[in-house]
Parts: C-alpha cells; structure tokens; sequence
C-alpha cells in the first residue's frame, strides 16, 4: 500500500509541476507572439496549454487517487487495532 501511494504521489507531483512548466512556457509564447506581432506562434501556444491541462488534470487525479489510498490504510490500521 506504502508503495502504490509513493508512486501515486510521485505521478501527481510529476503532473502537477509539468502543468506548471507547460503554463509557463505558454505565457512566454504569448508574450513573444505580442511582442512580435505575429499569430504564427498562436498553435504553439494552444497546444502547451491543452498539455498543461492534460498534465494538471492529470495530477490532480494521482492526488485524488493518493488521498483514497492514504485513507484506505488509516482504516485498515484503525480496525486492525480492534479485536
């Protein structure tokens, strides 16, 4: 169970800072598509910002995975306590 969580964790995180990263890679497009005064960089912008969602969706899946383990095992411990 320790397992799986670590590896949900470690998915969700990998997510989560890989949405962070495309999200910002998508504002410095922007921002050079206006500094330029070009559209031609526009489908680069939308395709790291349809990947960030991805990615967050994504992590935040892992992470809602992670917490239902995570409980899973405090119930296990709570009732393996009673006897």
């Amino acid at each position: 169970m320790l397992m799986k969580r670590g590896n949900y964790l470690k998915l969700s995180l990998f997510g989560l800072f890989s949405s962070i990263l495309a999200f910002i890679l998508t504002s410095f497009l922007v921002f050079f598509a206006y500094l330029l005064g070009t559209s031609e960089i526009d489908p680069l912008a939308i395709v790291t910002f349809s990947a960030g969602l991805i990615l967050l969706i994504a992590g935040v899946l892992y992470a809602v995975g992670e917490v239902a383990i995570s409980y899973a095992a405090v119930v296990y411990e709570v009732e393996s306590e009673h006897y």
